[in-house]
């Protein structure tokens, strides 16, 4: 069941569903989504959830 994709909503507004949006967009392969976003929540949490500027 690891290979069902997340719904979206219509006009997302949260950075994630955003950042998976713009994957979608570029028609990659879900499991490449889920290791990016694996990858974009990581560096978050590695930074101690604060904005780079």
């Amino acid at each position: 069941m690891d290979d069902i994709l997340i719904p979206l909503p219509q006009r997302p507004s949260r950075f994630m569903d955003r950042f998976r949006a713009f994957i979608r967009s570029r028609y990659l392969a879900y499991k490449t989504e889920k290791t990016y976003c694996f990858w974009v929540k990581d560096f978050i949490r590695f930074h101690g959830m604060q904005h780079p500027y």
